[in-house]
């Protein structure tokens, strides 16, 4: 597991040592910084995927386009280097970059292990020092190599999808393009038993999914059927056993936003990595805390849990999980990002308590509904 995040001139940050648990909820201000705390994470993931003796950093690929060189740079500082570290246990990495302005991917100039500092040109694997290369270290860059990171930006329903394997093979694609091809190919695998649907005797996976769908959207049955000599399937969705099954654009747009979340959910491991971008996509108030109550399901069997909301109701869902004790209060954290009186990001790091309550609650924070009640108070008396 990642315990925590550390970036240097990069982006809106100038220096950030973030901590993370097991789920880490991201809320705050519209253009504060949310993604690119996750952004950072993927150009290291398709980086990683690229070649295990990288030597530079791929700023345009399949988990994050980025541009060039110098839209990744503070802007306050010189302009000629960033950092991304991470830390897990008593493990401490931080890598070292430069570019030109237009470069599209960044030269790693070092990587710092537990303080000590390498020259890349002596020779990385796995993005670490070859002499430093252990097996628990090696663990930690896997764990990235592998994390699926869905953006808020998925697709609009299909009813024909190819079967691809992806790399890593549990991949869905940052926008959730491979979910229904991957449930296709992995429909028979057991899902962990911590996430297992109560009410779903099948432990399989295409019955778990359709059964945490059917917690969301009562009703909800699937099919999703291979055509004949071809890399296709066909996904037919329906609401009531009286009817029949349709294409995904007739029955909702929420429905076909959350099944890549689902999927990517059940299909991941102890010890590996989930980031999802607004989970609450098009779904109604109590989809959204339900969706939030199924996360940390999954965080509690051992798989680590990124989420970037602007939903209450999904905090409202995780502060639920916590009182309940599906998630243990010290395995969750909350990162508020707002506006400081410098011009960058400012963040509250906000803990629960065993009962899922928020001791300080910031300026802002998912507090616009009472600020609304009170002027319509004043407003009647």
């Amino acid at each position: 597991m990642l315990d925590s995040l550390t970036l240097e001139s990069f982006k809106c940050f100038a220096k950030l040592d973030l901590p993370l648990r097991r789920f880490t909820l991201l809320t705050g201000l519209n253009g504060s910084g949310k993604s690119s705390l996750i952004q950072a994470l993927a150009v290291l993931k398709q980086t990683l995927q690229s070649d295990v003796q990288a030597e530079r950093l791929i700023l345009n690929g399949s988990e994050a386009t980025l541009g060039t060189f110098n839209r990744l740079v503070h802007d306050l500082t010189d302009g000629s280097r960033f950092a991304i570290g991470v830390s897990s246990g008593d493990e401490r990495f931080l890598w070292d970059f430069e570019g030109d302005r237009q470069d599209i991917t960044a030269r790693i100039v070092a990587a710092t292990v537990n303080r000590r500092r390498y020259a890349a040109s002596e020779g990385l694997q796995f993005l670490l020092p070859r002499g430093e290369v252990t097996r628990e270290r090696r663990a930690v860059m896997e764990s990235i190599a592998t994390a699926n990171f869905l953006t808020s930006e998925r697709p609009t329903p299909e009813a024909v999808h190819k079967l691809a394997l992806a790399h890593p093979v549990k991949s869905i694609g940052r926008d959730g393009r491979h979910a229904v091809g991957l449930l296709h190919m992995l429909r028979d695998e057991l899902v962990e038993k911590g996430v297992r649907h109560p009410d779903i005797q099948n432990m399989r996976l295409i019955a778990q999914v359709e059964g945490w769908m059917r917690h969301l959207f009562p009703g909800f049955r699937m099919q999703v059927v291979s055509l004949p000599d071809s890399n296709l399937v066909t996904l037919g969705i329906r609401l009531s056993d009286a009817s029949n099954f349709h294409e995904p654009a007739h029955t909702g747009y929420g429905l076909t936003q959350l099944l890549p979340v689902i999927v990517a959910a059940l299909v991941a491991r102890p010890g590996e990595i989930l980031a999802v971008e607004n989970p609450e996509n098009d779904l109604h108030p109590r989809g959204q805390a339900l969706i939030g109550e199924f996360l940390c399901r999954v965080a509690a069997t051992g798989v680590q849990i990124l989420v970037e909301s602007h939903s209450d109701h999904v905090l409202n869902g995780i502060r639920r999980s916590v009182k309940q004790g599906t998630i243990g209060h010290r395995d969750s954290i909350i990162h508020f990002l707002g506006a400081s009186d410098e011009g960058g990001p400012s963040i509250d790091t906000l803990e629960l308590d065993a009962n899922g309550a928020i001791e300080s609650w910031p300026l802002g924070f998912f507090d616009q509904l009472d600020r609304d009640l009170e002027y319509f108070a004043d407003w009647e008396s």
